[in-house]
C-alpha cells in the first residue's frame, strides 16, 4: 500500500514539474529559437509548418503582415524578406522580424512580459548597453492622429545589426520584438 501511494505521489510530482512553464530566451540576437536572417526553410523544419510562397510574397508588399507559427507552445509572429541563398542567388526568404507576447519570454537580465517600464529603465540604466525610450502618437489607417500613444524601450546591438524592442502598454511590457537594424556603415 505505501509503495502504491509513494508511486502515485511521485508520478503526480513529476507530471506537475514537467507542466511548469520554461522561460523562453529573448535577446538582441534571438527571440526563442528564431534569429534574424534565419532561412524560411529552417523555420519550416523547426515549426512543422509549410510557408507558402504566396504568403511570403504578400509580406514584400506589407511590412505589417505577419505569419504566425508555434514552437514549444509559444506563438511567434514572423516577417520575412527576400534574401540570398548560400551561393548568393535570389530565391530564398529570410527572417527580418519576430514578435511574441508569451509571458515566458525573459531576457538574461530578467526583463519579462508584464514588468513595469520604470523598473526596466532603471535596470537598463545601470548596465553597459545602448537603449532608448520612446513615446509617440498612433495614427489611424486613414492617417489621422488618435488619442493612443505607443511606448517602446529599444535595445540596440550594433555588432549583431539587430534591435530588441520592448513594447509597452499601460506602463507594462506587452511584447518583445526582434528585428533587423537597417542602415549604418
Amino acid at each position: 500500500m505505501t509503495y502504491k501511494l509513494f508511486f502515485a505521489i511521485a508520478i503526480m510530482a513529476f507530471s506537475c514539474s514537467s507542466l511548469q512553464a520554461q522561460d523562453v530566451n529573448a535577446s538582441t540576437v534571438k527571440l526563442g529559437p528564431f534569429y534574424i536572417n534565419m532561412k524560411a526553410t529552417e523555420i519550416e523544419k523547426l515549426s512543422n509548418r509549410k510557408l507558402s510562397v504566396k504568403e511570403l510574397k504578400e509580406q514584400e508588399e506589407d511590412y505589417n503582415k505577419m505569419i504566425d507559427v508555434m514552437v514549444d507552445n509559444v506563438i511567434y509572429h514572423l516577417h520575412f524578406y527576400p534574401g540570398y541563398n548560400d551561393q548568393g542567388e535570389d530565391g530564398t526568404y529570410v527572417l527580418s522580424r519576430v514578435i511574441s507576447e508569451d509571458k515566458r519570454l525573459k531576457t538574461k537580465s530578467g526583463i519579462s512580459i508584464g514588468q513595469n517600464k520604470i523598473d526596466i529603465i532603471t535596470r537598463l540604466s545601470k548596465m553597459d548597453i545602448n537603449f532608448d525610450f520612446s513615446k509617440y502618437r498612433k495614427y489611424s489607417d486613414d492617417g489621422k492622429p488618435t488619442k493612443t500613444f505607443v511606448e517602446q524601450i529599444t535595445i540596440r546591438d550594433n555588432d549583431a545589426s539587430s534591435v530588441l524592442i520592448l513594447n509597452i502598454s499601460n506602463e507594462k511590457v506587452i511584447s518583445f520584438e526582434l528585428y533587423l537594424q537597417e542602415g549604418g556603415c
